[in-house]
């Protein structure tokens, strides 16, 4: 069966998810695509970067079928250096107001997406939209250099031939049978769950969920994981062949559920951190940073799971560890909340204080032990670096330890007014010259401590339960070496 470069369904389910909260003018529509080109350039992504994909199972196909000789190696080379030129945020042009106690910008959310975008996301939306070599390279030339967007299309030119072949025998016709089979269940079974989602994330705007794509992507046979992520308003899946439409499903809403994430209002983003403030714990912005991954699995994986398997097989499918997420923590906290979530959800309530107070009360009772590590505390973090050397020393860390959100501040910024001086809670790490460290800290509104040059200790925030990592750097050491310091760091003297 041969497949075109895109296959469309309009979604009864997304017509529905808005027909309760907006009028029949207001509602919007999900598609469905499945595109070769998309594909291919997705998987060169995941050959050079292997982040957010399951670079395992693309680095076992690409061998397997031959296609990685000298010349292809050379491609991908000049694959990765293109795409990393564009590995930058723009920033428009705006008044920007001063943070403020429990305002924007958000700790764990990266910056208001109002004023500023990723140009790399933008590349890669540009690449799930193209139906062809031409579409790509005109929509690659709306966020790339002309030389360069050409020059990529050449790349991914080399490799369609071969690829081509290779998708119409072996992706083509599963991807095509789940698109139509999902088309059918969202419309059947899971609207009215993704209905009450909007609802439950304070999404009053019908325009915001207008345009959202799910785009289905092949993953071959390999041992481990598939993946899933949301960039923008499009949806990617890796669909595993054998799998079925009820098998992607719960992946399909839990990424769905981040941009609803992403789209909730300020008053929303306001009632959980009042409720990380009010905790008063050490460990408050670690439950913080597990809320939207705990949200969607307990939507996605939880809620929509047990409507697809009935009580008896969704109470075997959740004692059985990992089979809601891929990471402990994750999976227990969604776990720990799926009841209440439903709940919610079946009675078309929006998020409120005594749902934020209950999770982090479920949370931090239950999970005490697995949050009080390093990756945990600083998943969640501002660093506060005394020269663009240790920023670069910072960007390093939060590679090392998993980092999910960080705010890098400078010696030249209002530290005093700060998002770490705002938000007493957060955990923060301070790297600085040891002239910088006393001065700092007193501009954060901290107590002065000064470790020995080349040591690391740690210092209990005066205004909140956060915790400091402050570090006096004559030097400045690889990312091992001041990992391995925070992690034995003693309190500051």
């Amino acid at each position: 069966m041969k497949i075109q470069d895109v296959l469309r369904g309009a979604l009864l389910a997304a017509v529905a998810l808005l027909a309760a909260p907006f009028s029949a003018a207001q509602e919007a529509a999900l598609s469905i695509r499945v595109s070769p080109i998309a594909n291919l350039y997705y998987q060169l992504g995941c050959l050079v970067d292997g982040s957010h994909c399951s670079r395992p199972a693309y680095d076992k196909l690409w061998a397997e079928e031959g296609w990685l000789d000298a010349e292809a190696g050379e491609l991908l080379t000049e694959f990765a250096e293109i795409s990393n030129r564009y590995s930058t945020s723009v920033w428009l042009k705006s008044e920007q107001a001063a943070p403020t106690l429990l305002g924007l910008p958000i700790p764990d959310m990266g910056p208001d997406r109002a004023n500023y975008f990723d140009l790399s996301e933008r590349l890669r939306a540009a690449s799930f939209m193209s139906n062809s070599l031409e579409d790509l390279r005109e929509r690659l030339m709306l966020v790339m250099t002309a030389p360069d967007a050409a020059r990529m299309t050449e790349i991914v030119g080399h490799f369609e031939p071969a690829f081509r072949r290779w998708w119409e025998s072996s992706a083509a016709e599963p991807l095509a049978n789940v698109g139509a089979d999902l088309n059918t269940l969202l419309a059947s079974e899971i609207n009215a769950t993704v209905r009450a989602a909007v609802t439950f994330y304070g999404i009053e705007n019908a325009s915001v969920v207008e345009g959202l794509t799910l785009n289905l992507i092949y993953r071959p046979p390999h041992d481990g994981p598939s993946s899933g992520r949301q960039i923008q308003q499009h949806s990617l899946v890796e669909v595993v062949p054998g799998e079925t439409a009820r098998d992607r499903v719960g992946v399909v809403v839990h990424e769905l559920v981040h941009y609803l994430y992403s789209l909730a209002p300020p008053t929303w983003q306001k009632l959980r951190l009042e409720g990380a403030m009010r905790v008063k714990s050490a460990d408050s912005s670690v439950a913080l940073g597990l809320l939207d991954e705990a949200l969607a699995t307990a939507i996605g994986n939880g809620v929509v799971e047990k409507q697809l398997r009935g009580d008896a097989g969704f109470k075997a499918y959740e004692s059985r560890p990992l089979s809601f997420y891929n990471n402990p923590q994750i999976d227990q906290s969604a776990k720990l909340m799926v009841d209440l979530v439903e709940q919610y959800l079946a009675e078309g309530r929006s998020m409120d204080q005594a749902f934020v107070d209950q999770y982090f009360d479920r949370v931090l009772n239950r999970l005490d032990a697995s949050l009080d590590t390093l990756e945990q505390r600083l998943a969640v973090t501002v660093a506060v670096v005394g020269d663009s050397q240790l920023e670069g020393l910072m960007q390093d860390v939060r590679r090392a330890v998993g980092n999910r959100s960080l705010w890098t501040l400078d010696v030249e910024e209002d530290l005093g007014n700060s998002i770490l001086a705002n938000h007493p809670y957060l955990h923060g790490v301070v790297l600085a010259r040891p002239d910088q460290v006393g001065g700092l800290l007193e501009r954060l509104g901290e107590r002065s401590a000064t470790p020995p040059a080349g040591a690391v200790c740690t210092l209990n925030r005066k205004n909140g339960p956060g915790l400091l990592f402050v570090a006096s750097l004559e030097s400045t050491p690889d990312a091992e070496t001041l990992t391995r310091q925070m992690r034995k760091a003693p309190a500051c003297g």
